[in-house]
């Protein structure tokens, strides 16, 4: 009897110590849940600003916040109902679209807050985050 043939860590090595540590606030969301794969995100970077790219397709833009507060982006997002399922000529077979909140913080050092920008096009949310001239160091020198 071969006991190997089901077991499916050989052929994921790197990945089983990724599912055990994480990767801090940029790994994706493994759980599941209510909105499995929502909220995917690429984030760059350049001198000036971090800009995020958030995909959140099936909301309404007001049903969208964000927050930042010491050094954390906090995007959530709220689906209430679905008005499409009123008055149909029978009854509904099979329903996948849910309802409920979906939220997921990032880690964006030295913002400049008040020159945050933030657009809603086709499902996919825009934050740009200009970085804060000087940063937040303070370099402490030693008697």
């Amino acid at each position: 009897m071969d006991f190997m043939a089901n077991n499916n860590l050989p052929n994921r090595p790197n990945g089983f110590f990724d599912d055990f540590f994480g990767d801090g606030f940029f790994a994706p969301d493994r759980r599941g849940g209510r909105f499995p794969r929502i909220m995917k995100t690429d984030i760059s970077q350049t001198d000036k600003d971090y800009t995020l790219k958030v995909d959140l397709p099936g909301f309404d833009k007001k049903n969208i916040h964000l927050n930042y507060d010491n050094g954390i982006l906090t995007v959530s997002a709220q689906r209430d109902e679905f008005n499409d399922h009123e008055n149909q000529a029978g009854e509904l077979l099979m329903q996948e679209r849910t309802t409920g909140r979906v939220s997921r913080s990032y880690r964006v050092p030295n913002v400049a807050v008040d020159q945050v920008k933030a657009a809603y096009d086709n499902g996919i949310l825009t934050v740009t985050l200009p970085k804060q001239s000087g940063g937040n160091n303070n370099e402490i020198t030693i008697d």
